[in-house]
Order: structure tokens, then sequence, then C-alpha cells
């Protein structure tokens, strides 16, 4: 059974003396995630609007105050390294927050010199973990990129390598690229893109523990829209709403799906679809955290409901595998059916 070689032990602790969501070990990095983290990214004024160095550090308390303790950003967030660095000058980093963080760059000195820039802007002598953000496809390539990692890793700059297979798309070019770097065993954790709506990326969780990769899923809301929030007829005008990339059937079809899915698969104890989301995604066997991002601490607080929560039905869950596991193209923010990657 995949869920036996995960090492993915469900432990509690404390973190400044307070309650703490249900953590999971990992075996290969040797530490310990949170099963929500708080993404960086909807604090960092970037995609997301403008976002004040006062609100993103009442979110940051707000996670914390609900037992989080896993926080992932990247270089290319706007401000959202330096708010975090701001808030844990003044509050103190704490034992066992885990932390994250994210490169686009592909040469060498370009890697090290954002690496250099995040611990600075963190306050920090290493991270806990560094993600290629759009890991390259040449295997030359990845393994002259993954050389630099390894190199920072005996170096002590970072503990763990990652690969964050980006893009808002997902086709069966995602999961080979997911097994590419799953396979050369340089990899310690992957992030991917998993949803209700686009579970392709499941395909790819055997292997991964069966080289004992932890994964960890983001746009698990797909953006807001299964929040069902957001109907039919809706539009994203702004240029910088990532909501904005799905448009003409794409966005319609997801809209639609949204309000279809609230109709039946919110049944108590769940009162929303967002928790339904949320619950999909952690108790996927396979994946050790979930990436969130929040603006505001109400919504921070919904998750630890969530988490809170009993597994989905046996039923839910099996309908929304039978009725979504095949049409992750229907829900991308454009036709790949001709095999473009993400």
């Amino acid at each position: 059974m995949l869920a036996d070689r995960l090492g993915g032990t469900v432990v509690e602790a404390s973190w400044k003396g307070e309650p703490m969501l249900a953590r999971r070990f990992l075996d290969r990095i040797g530490t310990e995630v949170s099963q929500i983290s708080l993404g960086g990214g909807q604090i960092a004024s970037h995609g997301h609007g403008l976002v004040s160095e006062r609100n993103a550090h009442e979110v940051i308390s707000a996670y914390f105050e609900q037992g989080g303790r896993s926080i992932d950003t990247a270089r290319g967030y706007g401000e959202s390294e330096r708010f975090l660095g701001t808030y844990f000058q003044k509050h103190g980093w704490g034992e066992g927050v885990f932390v994250s963080s994210k490169t686009w760059q592909l040469d060498a000195g370009d890697i090290r010199d954002d690496l250099d820039q995040t611990l600075q802007l963190l306050h920090r002598d290493h991270v806990d973990l560094h993600y290629l953000h759009d890991p390259p496809r040449d295997p030359a390539e990845m393994d002259r990129v993954l050389d630099t990692y390894e190199q920072l890793k005996n170096q002590g700059k970072i503990r763990a390598i990652g690969a964050s297979v980006k893009g808002a798309d997902v086709t069966q070019d995602t999961v080979d690229l997911c097994r590419q770097y799953i396979c050369s065993g340089r990899v310690d954790v992957l992030m991917i893109v998993y949803s209700i709506f686009r579970q392709k990326n499941r395909e790819m969780l055997e292997a991964a523990a069966e080289h004992n990769v932890a994964v960890v899923a983001r746009t698990v809301l797909e953006d807001g829209f299964l929040t069902g929030r957001y109907v039919p007829g809706d539009e994203f005008p702004r240029k910088d709403d990532p909501r904005g990339r799905w448009g003409g059937p794409h966005l319609r079809r997801i809209l639609e799906s949204a309000q279809e899915l609230k109709q039946w698969a919110v049944v108590p104890p769940y009162e929303n679809l967002t928790q339904v989301a949320i619950r999909f995604a952690l108790d996927e066997p396979g994946i050790c955290s979930v990436i969130l991002g929040g603006r505001t601490p109400h919504q921070i607080r919904g998750w630890q409901v969530a988490a809170s929560l009993p597994p989905l039905d046996q039923s839910i869950r099996d309908r929304l595998y039978h009725e979504y596991s095949d049409r992750d193209e229907e829900f991308n923010t454009k036709d790949l059916s001709g095999g473009a990657g993400t």
C-alpha cells in the first residue's frame, strides 16, 4: 500500500506553548512540517493586489496562533521574504519553524545570488528547503543545476533540495517531468499542482513514495475557484489577478463545475466547498503538506476548521475521483490537447 511507505507519521507538538496543527514527519529530510503550510505569495503584493506590511504580519500571526509552523515563499514573490524577515526579526523564529523558498534561476551564480538575498531578507543563515521553481527538462541541465544545489546543501545553506514543477496547466508532460526528478535520486521534495479538478499528478505519487521523495501540493483551491464563491459570468479583468489566466470555455467550465460540486459534495459536518477541497488534498496518501495562501486572519482561521474535520466520506471521495480524475485538460487555463507542456 502507498500509505505504508510514506513515513508520514502524524504527531502533535507546540510552538511557543500553543496547540499545533497536526504535523507530518519527513523521513528523507529528518524533520517535520505542518500539514497546512502558509504560502507567501498572497502576502507579497505580487499577483494578488497590494498588501501592507502590517496586514502581512497579521496573517503570519494568525497562522502561528492556529498552530502552523511551515512557511513557503520565493525570491520572486514580491515583498514576501522581506515581510517574513521583519516579522521574525521582531518575534523570533522560534524552535522548529520550517521555511522554504525558491528561485527561477538556472545559472549557478544566479542561484547563489538569489539564495544569498533570500537569507539576508529572512535574517537566517539557511533555509530548510530550497526549490527550483520551474525545473529544466534537459537531463544535462538538470544535473548541472542539481550539482549547484548539492554544493549549497553541503555548505549548510539549504537542508533539502526541492523541485517545484511549475505551470498553470497539468498534462502528461507534467507527470513525466515529476518522474524525471523523482528518479534522479537527487531531490528530497517535489511540489505539484493537485486539486479536485486536476488530479493527474496523482499518477506519480507511487513513484515518489518508492524513492522516498516527499510531495507538497499547491493550487488545491484553484486560485479561489474551489471556494465556490464565484459563479458563471464572473470575470477577472485585473492584469495581476492569476484567475485571469482562465478564459473562454475553460473559465466557464471551472465556474459551472464548482457550483455543481457544491450541490452534492458539501455535506455535514462540512459547511462549504473550501473545506471539502482542502480535506481532499490533505487526505491524499502520498501528500505530506498542502500550501495555502491567505490575505486575512479570517481565512487562516478557517484552515484550522478544515484540518480538524474528519476525512471525507469514502463515497464522496470515490465520486470525486470518478468524476474528475481524468479531466485536467478541461480545467487547465487553455487547451493543451495538442501536447504542449506546462
